[in-house]
């Protein structure tokens, strides 16, 4: 009886293993090295004034007919009812409940202690495709830039 060598008998098998392993990967989306950067839809409000540590500032802030009001301290990480203030205060975030992908129009008021007008503004915005992973990983939402 005749037994073939091990040795060749392996080598298809391996051939063919590396193939379907070659196929698997090429295959693969290139989001294998892709970061876990999240998102979330929304309006970003550049404030050119500066808001005080500590005072207490009354903000509203609308996407279309979604509007939000609150009361953020300035200069502080703040977040009350979809509004959110950063850490310098010197931008606000509205996050508004699904994807804006049209062109909407965007309201910012911002008063201080005295009811004075800190900063102001109104205008129509388009909101652009933001995938802070890359093209080809999630996740994906739609932003918006105002300077207010």
């Amino acid at each position: 009886m005749h037994r073939p060598n091990p040795s060749h008998v392996g080598l298809p098998r391996r051939v063919i293993a590396v193939s379907i392993l070659g196929v698997v990967l090429a295959t693969q989306p290139a989001c294998l090295g892709c970061s876990a950067v999240g998102c979330e839809n929304g309006v970003i409000f550049e404030l050119s004034a500066n808001l005080t540590n500590g005072e207490i500032y009354d903000v509203t802030a609308c996407i279309g007919e979604l509007c939000r009001s609150a009361s953020l301290e300035g200069a502080s990480a703040n977040y009350e009812n979809d509004l959110r203030l950063d850490t310098f205060g010197d931008t606000i975030f509205l996050s508004p409940e699904g994807e804006t992908p049209g062109p909407q129009i965007v309201t910012l008021i911002v008063t201080d202690d005295f009811g004075s007008i800190v900063s102001e503004v109104n205008e129509q915005v388009a909101f652009e495709l933001s995938k802070p992973n890359g093209p080809l990983c999630g996740p994906t939402c739609w932003l918006a830039r105002v300077a207010a």
